[in-house]
């Protein structure tokens, strides 16, 4: 049956009407995009502990030795030791204090794998900092000596990017380190995807996010005829950001045990701020 003219205006009309309205609320939320991650930006290599270890009196003397910050004197190098040990694809940090009674500060282990170019790539792994020990040993930045260790190890193998996994509790800390949330994109052809996609990530009974700290990140493809999408995981690493912020502001801090996968971020270490830590590694240990 062939439709009336008239239907078909008020059916076209009515497409470039919603089209209309969703450009402009897309605009307002590009808008408010940009805004979160200028907060993204301004934490990230945001460290004064970091800045520190960077400094000529934190560069190691001798080999298996490296300077951790004290917690009493701020600016003082402490020696601590270290030992890397690779064992097929795995690779393992570990971190102690040095004198008579010598404690474990922190373990890392990651894996570096040949891809089917035969060029070294580093996988994700597991860190941790044993704050009891560090406590008792007077330093700080022990995860920070990790981090700058598996740069060493990346420098020596030919690695260009680390990535990481970040548990929602340390995506401040990663950030900080120069590490940025990998891009995961839904495309969106309405508000009503939006609407769908916050729901679903802020809906896990396990999650310890707020749901007013998710800004939706939206990024747009296309010169003419944009495609629109939804960042799932820098949405999430913004959100984790706030949640840890708001929670240090009002005295909170997790316990060890309250590390929840629903609200972590994949992140990676590259480009400009890997080059920083690669030039910085480097000349931190040039002369050991």
């Amino acid at each position: 049956m062939q439709v009336p003219l008239i239907n078909k205006l008020l059916t076209n009309t009515d497409k470039q009407v919603c089209k209309s309205i969703f450009e402009k609320e897309i605009s307002k939320l590009m808008q408010q995009s940009e805004d979160a991650m200028r907060e993204l930006s301004n934490e990230s290599l945001n460290s004064e502990t970091l800045k520190a270890i960077f400094m000529p009196n934190f560069r190691p003397q001798k080999p298996g030795q490296i300077m951790a910050v004290s917690t009493k004197l701020p600016n003082k190098p402490v020696e601590v030791g270290y030992e890397i040990n690779k064992n097929g694809q795995m690779v393992t940090i570990d971190i102690f204090s040095k004198g008579p009674n010598i404690k474990q500060l922190g373990h890392k282990f990651f894996s570096i794998l040949k891809n089917s170019k035969d060029i070294p790539v580093m996988f994700n792994g597991c860190m941790v900092s044993y704050e009891d020990a560090c406590r008792k040993a007077g330093v700080k930045g022990i995860g920070i000596l990790q981090d700058l260790l598996q740069v060493k190890c990346a420098i020596e193998n030919g690695i260009n990017k680390i990535p990481c996994y970040s548990r929602a509790i340390a995506t401040l800390f990663h950030v900080k380190m120069g590490f940025k949330p990998v891009q995961w994109l839904e495309q969106i052809h309405s508000l009503g995807d939006i609407e769908k996609i916050i729901k679903r990530v802020t809906n896990d009974p396990c999650s310890r996010i707020a749901p007013k700290h998710y800004t939706p990140i939206i990024i747009s493809k296309g010169a003419n005829e944009k495609e629109y999408f939804l960042d799932t995981n820098t949405t999430q690493c913004i959100a984790n950001i706030r949640q840890i912020k708001e929670n240090l502001s009002n005295g909170i801090k997790e316990p060890y045990e309250v590390y929840f996968d629903v609200n972590g971020v994949d992140m990676i270490l590259e480009g400009e701020n890997y080059d920083f830590w690669k030039r910085n590694v480097k000349e931190m240990f040039s002369k050991v």
